[in-house]
């Protein structure tokens, strides 16, 4: 099947309500300033780039993100760290996180300095989420600031909903959540939820965004290692916090991202075309399960996609068009399904019946996700089964899902109510 990349920059406009995004973030309880051993990383002075690495408390990834870290330190072993610093916040246990900067010497040798521990702390609220990014400002002063969340994900969807929200599949009467699915010899595949597994931990986008702008933090690129973040609900909400968007349409493995590969790309100034590229030669030859998908979204343009989906929203409900979403790409396993391709949606409403108002749409997504890469298929843990990808735009929505309470809440979402009358 034919992958996908762009190179151009589409403008995206979004309306999101709040995100299931598992987070753990918490006061310091004391902050210990590093000695310098490395001039790669000047102590306590602004230097280019600082890259926060998040890895919230969820319970059955705490394995994997050590081996995300172990990754990221190995490619800052073999590229260095000019003028950049990586902080990393890494959650061991429900009350128990540290943040710490890796660090690299002359000789090549990497190491961790302890910069603040977090104790018990109610990690999901805004005070603790602002508490944190200021230690990291703080400490790593920078000119430009990048965020990596790595936890499982729910795209748009808001933790008191997501908990409450009924879901079946085809072939299981007592639906279990994806992050919730237990490996074993019948389900040997594990994929990624951005958050924990509990309620307890994880925390909305709303909050993170709350965090964001009381720090007055405005980010490079905010990159989610968590399933179904790529999402034009999530973007919109997102689109005055940061100027890049990257993540996945669908569940993402659970080894996440390939740092050891993109980990270069990265720092300093990012390349995105070649962090998706890396991604997708990663994962198109991954073991167990070769799925992946990959998209960077920019979120400058996501004002001007608004813009035009309420044109294409308005323009068909005066025309009565109605819309049949029985061949609209899937992106999940849940039955009714909750995420669809963006562009293939759009395409299905109206390229037939309003050509001129699609290819406008068509140019501005081109604008709004200028990278993007696809695996033949993708995985869903949800039914244990990899699914066909035929449409791929590097970005989902839940606008054409017929999921009673999904619908009820997708209402209240800033995109929703930006792209209708």
């Amino acid at each position: 099947m034919e992958t996908f990349i762009k190179k151009n920059y589409n403008k995206f406009t979004l309306i999101v309500a709040s995100i299931v995004i598992a987070c753990t973030i918490g006061t310091s309880c004391s902050e210990v300033i590093p000695e310098p051993d490395s001039p790669d990383m000047p102590d306590n002075q602004t230097t280019e780039h600082t890259l926060l690495m998040y890895f919230p408390w969820s319970v059955n990834l705490t394995s994997f993100f050590t081996a995300n870290i172990a990754d990221m330190e190995l490619s800052i072993s073999e590229n260095g760290l000019e003028n950049q610093r990586v902080l990393v916040f890494f959650a061991s246990a429900p009350s128990e996180a540290v943040l710490f900067e890796i660090k690299r010497n002359n000789l090549g040798i990497v190491t961790r300095d302890t910069i603040s521990e977090y104790p018990s702390h109610p990690y999901t609220t805004v005070e603790g989420l602002t508490k944190m990014i200021k230690d990291v400002k703080e400490v790593a002063p920078a000119k430009n600031y990048s965020l990596l969340i790595g936890a499982h994900g729910m795209a748009w969807i808001p933790v008191s909903r997501a908990s409450n929200m009924v879901y079946s599949t085809d072939n299981m009467e007592n639906f279990i959540e994806h992050w919730n699915m237990e490996v074993g010899e019948k389900n040997p595949i594990r994929t990624r939820y951005f958050g924990g597994t509990s309620a307890t931990y994880q925390t909305d986008i709303s909050t993170l965004v709350t965090a964001l702008e009381q720090t007055e933090t405005h980010l490079q690129y905010i990159l989610f290692d968590d399933c179904f973040m790529s999402s034009i609900e999530v973007a919109y909400e997102l689109r005055n916090c940061a100027d890049y968007l990257i993540a996945s349409v669908c569940e993402i493995m659970d080894y996440g991202m390939p740092y050891h590969k993109i980990g270069k790309y990265m720092l300093g100034n990012p390349n995105y075309e070649k962090i998706v590229s890396e991604f997708y030669d990663f994962y198109s030859t991954y073991t167990p399960m070769p799925c992946g998908t990959i998209g960077v979204t920019n979120l400058n343009e996501m004002d001007n996609m608004a813009t035009i989906m309420k044109e294409i929203n308005t323009t068909l409900q005066n025309t009565n068009t109605k819309t049949n979403i029985d061949n609209v790409q899937i992106f999940d396993g849940y039955s009714p399904t909750l995420f669809f391709d963006f562009g293939h949606y759009v395409e299905t409403m109206c390229a037939n019946s309003q050509p001129n108002l699609y290819d406008r749409f068509h140019a501005q997504l081109e604008r709004t996700v200028p990278y993007k890469l696809a695996t033949q298929t993708f995985y869903t843990m949800s039914q244990r089964k990899r699914i066909e990808i035929n449409h791929y735009s590097g970005i989902n929505t839940t606008e054409p899902s017929l999921n009673s309470q999904s619908v009820n809440h997708y209402k209240q979402t800033d995109w929703y109510n930006a792209t209708h009358e």
